[in-house]
């Protein structure tokens, strides 16, 4: 089942306050990232799996997810992370001007933190 993260554009946007949001879900083998744009957004997306180890959060694996506009969204699969153990984690989301390619971020966001 798929967990849901929303989240509004910041003042970064020409469309400030619209509402977009990352979702996350897995299975026994694998952990899934969405990002759903709103209806004027154009960002591109690079998402971050990221593991609670040794009291901080460390990067596991980056993904570019590429452009999302106009209420797409982009997905990306994160491969062969065991469910073997109580390991936490959460994504974070990066979100760079869609006109730029990966080099002017506007916004971070991150999932809801979940456990495997």
């Amino acid at each position: 089942m798929a967990q849901y993260t929303n989240f509004k554009l910041d003042s970064s946007f020409a469309y400030a306050g619209e509402q977009v949001s990352i979702s996350t879900s897995q299975d026994y083998k694998n952990i899934y990232a969405s990002f759903n744009s709103s209806r004027n957004s154009d960002v591109n997306v690079k998402f971050e799996l990221m593991e609670f180890v040794n009291y901080s959060w460390r990067i596991k694996e980056t993904k570019n997810g590429g452009r999302a506009s106009s209420g797409s969204s982009r997905s990306v699969t994160f491969y062969n992370y065991s469910t073997a153990g109580a390991r936490r984690f959460k994504v974070r989301v990066y979100l760079y001007d869609g006109g730029t390619g990966y080099t002017n971020l506007m916004q971070t966001a991150y999932s809801y933190e979940f456990t495997r």
